[in-house]
C-alpha cells in the first residue's frame, strides 16, 4: 500500500501515516483485547450476581429458621402467638397462617 501525502502540514500528514500503518495485526490484537475485556466484565458481573444470590439465600434462610424456631416455641407453649408474631414482625393472623403451613 502506498501512502500519499495530501497536505503540507506536518502534524496532519504524520497522523495520516500513523493511521494507515494501523495494520491487520494491530487490528487482531485490538479485537483480542476487546474480547478479553468483555469476558472479564462478564466474569465480574457473574461474581456479583452469585454474591447477591448467596447473601439473599442466607438472609432468607435465617428468616425461615427464626420463624421455624418461633413456631416451635409456640407449639411447646413457651411463647404465645402474640409474642411470636411480634418477634417475627407479623400480625397474629399472619403468624397463625404460618403455623398452619408448618404443620
Amino acid at each position: 500500500m502506498s501512502i500519499t501525502k495530501t497536505t503540507d502540514i506536518p502534524e496532519v500528514g504524520d497522523t495520516a501515516v500513523k493511521i494507515m500503518e494501523f495494520n491487520a495485526e494491530d487490528t487482531r490484537r485490538f479485537l483480542k483485547i476487546q474480547e478479553e475485556i468483555r469476558e472479564m466484565d462478564e466474569m465480574i458481573a457473574l461474581r456479583h450476581a452469585r454474591q447477591e444470590g448467596v447473601e439473599e439465600g442466607l438472609e432468607q434462610g435465617v428468616e425461615k429458621g427464626s420463624r421455624d424456631t418461633l413456631v416451635g416455641l409456640v407449639k411447646k407453649g413457651l411463647l404465645t402467638v402474640a409474642q411470636a408474631a411480634q418477634e417475627a414482625d407479623m400480625t397474629e393472623a399472619e403468624f397463625e397462617a404460618l403455623m398452619g403451613k408448618s404443620g
